[in-house]
């Protein structure tokens, strides 16, 4: 088989061309890449079936007055779908008539048509069209557009609005038999144009089918009866995905938040000891392994306590050189209460937690007592780096469930009940500078409760 390409080609006669209609269909032209000149004329092409693969951009400069063209049942589908700046049919201001039938065309870019203001009809039945974007709003003179067997779902928007606008001065002939219309919600206002338009004339209505989800197929001849079913049903379905996004919205919320209470401690932590390690002004020193730290102990105690512990840290650090972090002495000014706390836990051996009703009672003191615990799991390889002195037993028993662990273990001090005993008071301090002191043995193994 021959295969032709029509390159450029020149119409010549003696006196003026009369030539109205040129005649190519069924020629096995495979390509046209003209231009073909002194055709002015030529109203009425026809090339059709020819197997035609290619038009160039130039092809059809030299038929500026041509009104009807006939490219159905060629193969131009991609050739079409590369022109995104539609220069095939640019020059074609005075086209009427467009066929495509056939043409494996499988998208149609925007501005294809741009041009094409003078269109009364257009053609491009018997493709695979999966959406038709083409704007008509310039289209003034449309009368029919034949969508005809392609895989359309449904028109969208804009393309309505369109063929609304052009319907309020002439009626519109549109063919959409032969696609993949479903009736699912998602479809639900185009099944609604398609029963509400009143200037719209839809060819061989009644063959038209859409199918539910369920593969069964219902007819248009009773479009009204059909959009009320699927205005029920998604009305239905519009509430159930209400309640059900909203129950995995509450469920999502209530784990994530559940999630956060449990570990707000430990991510608390996490954010503060970063903020404090990559802040400039702050050296820390590695508390792993056998370093030094700033002090021998943070003291942890509420504020109506503060007698008792300036007596015990005077002690502490002029008896037996300690050398301990209290808030209202070693805090840093301007520094925020939490990362002071942080800091100062962070940069002691043990964390000594008073415990009293006042102390239960307090944010901060709370605050201290589980960013030891913190310490302890995150930073010190499990190492428990809190040590409770009890100054009332009362306290003991309101303790967190979180912290029974150490009241079961008996790892705490009870300071004496009779405060004015000195050999008893005598052995509470060398129990806690014992303890201040070890720095490799783990101190729970040390008998502490001074009740045992």
């Amino acid at each position: 088989m021959y295969k032709m390409t029509l390159e450029q080609f020149a119409f010549t006669s003696m006196g003026p061309s009369k030539m109205t209609h040129l005649y190519l269909q069924n020629s096995i032209i495979y390509k046209l890449n003209g231009p073909i000149v002194g055709a002015n004329t030529v109203r009425y092409l026809d090339l059709s079936n020819n197997f035609c693969n290619f038009i160039s951009d130039y092809f059809f400069d030299g038929l500026k007055n041509l009104s009807y063209l006939d490219l159905s049942q060629n193969v131009l589908g991609k050739v079409l779908e590369d022109d995104n700046n539609g220069n095939i049919f640019r020059n074609l201001v005075n086209l009427t008539i467009l066929n495509l039938r056939s043409n494996r065309i499988f998208r149609l870019p925007p501005a294809i048509f741009r041009n094409l203001n003078q269109l009364k009809t257009i053609d491009i039945s018997d493709n695979t069209l999966r959406e038709f974007s083409i704007p008509l709003e310039n289209m003034k003179r449309l009368k029919r557009l034949n969508l005809f067997n392609n895989q359309l779902s449904f028109l969208n928007k804009e393309t309505r609005n369109a063929i609304d606008s052009l319907s309020r001065k002439k009626k519109i002939y549109l063919n959409v038999t032969g696609n993949r219309f479903t009736c699912v919600c998602e479809q639900l206002e185009f099944l609604r144009w398609m029963a509400q338009s009143k200037h719209v004339k839809f060819m061989q209505f009644d063959d038209y089918l859409c199918t539910f989800r369920n593969s069964f197929k219902a007819n248009f001849s009773d479009i009204d009866n059909l959009v009320q079913v699927m205005e029920k049903h998604c009305a239905s379905y519009m509430v159930t995905i209400v309640i059900m996004t909203s129950l995995i919205f509450i469920t999502l919320t209530t784990t994530f938040g559940r999630i956060l209470y449990r570990y707000r401690w430990k991510l608390r932590y996490m954010y503060y000891v970063a903020r404090e390690k990559y802040r400039d002004n702050v050296q820390r020193p590695d508390n792993t392994g056998n370093s030094s730290y700033y002090f021998d102990a943070f003291v942890s105690y509420a504020d109506d306590d503060r007698r008792f512990v300036i007596e015990l840290v005077k002690r502490l650090e002029g008896n037996h050189n300690l050398n301990l972090c209290i808030h209202h002495r070693d805090f840093i000014p301007g520094t925020g209460i939490a990362d002071n706390i942080t800091n100062a836990i962070h940069n002691s051996r043990r964390t000594v937690a008073i415990m009293t009703s006042h102390f239960l009672d307090s944010y901060w003191c709370m605050f201290e007592l589980n960013m030891g615990r913190m310490e302890a799991i995150y930073s010190r390889n499990g190492e428990n780096v809190l040590i409770l002195v009890v100054l009332e037993k009362l306290a003991i028993a309101k303790l967190p469930f979180s912290f029974m662990d150490l009241t079961e273990s008996r790892s705490y001090l009870e300071f004496p009940e009779n405060g004015d005993d000195d050999d008893e008071v005598s052995a509470f301090h060398s129990k806690l500078v014992a303890t201040l002191k070890c720095r490799e043995c783990d101190f729970i193994t040390l008998s502490l409760n001074t009740s045992a």
